[in-house]
């Protein structure tokens, strides 16, 4: 993936900006399903999937790139790169989680929705938590 789209995606989205964004378009997202609130899941779900274009490559000179968030993109994009590892079941159990988390917070389901939501949550912070331990890329 040598100077194309995807090194392009990868290092604007490893900006912290734009994970910490991610993270809290992500926590807006809950009350705009539960309350059925179209136009706010459309825009949301349109910024969650723009969000990477949004911020530059982290500069060395602004940003320390020792961050966890940085690091935790870094990490990811490894692990993909390595093979991923895993990927399969990871993403079946993310999908499945989040899935369930949707419909729960759709039928405003309280119990339900933590039900699915803890287990997404622990399910990604524990793989970022992890891919953030990955040693660097070297440089090319």
């Amino acid at each position: 993936m040598s100077g194309g789209f995807g090194d392009r995606f990868w290092s604007r989205h490893s900006n912290p900006w734009s994970g910490w964004t991610r993270v809290a378009l992500g926590a807006l997202l809950l009350p705009a399903l539960w309350f059925h609130h179209w136009p706010s899941i459309a825009v949301l779900l349109v910024a969650m999937a723009t969000n990477p274009l949004w911020f530059p490559p982290p500069d060395p000179a602004r940003h320390n790139l020792d961050n966890f968030m940085t690091r935790a993109v870094e990490g990811e994009r490894l692990w993909l790169e390595r093979g991923g590892r895993g990927k399969g079941l990871l993403a079946v159990a993310g999908l499945t989680l989040t899935a369930g988390a949707v419909w729960a917070l759709w039928t405003n389901r309280l119990g339900a929705s933590a039900a699915f939501l803890v287990p997404a949550a622990a399910l990604k912070v524990g793989f970022v938590m992890w891919a953030s331990t990955l040693p660097p890329r070297q440089s090319r």
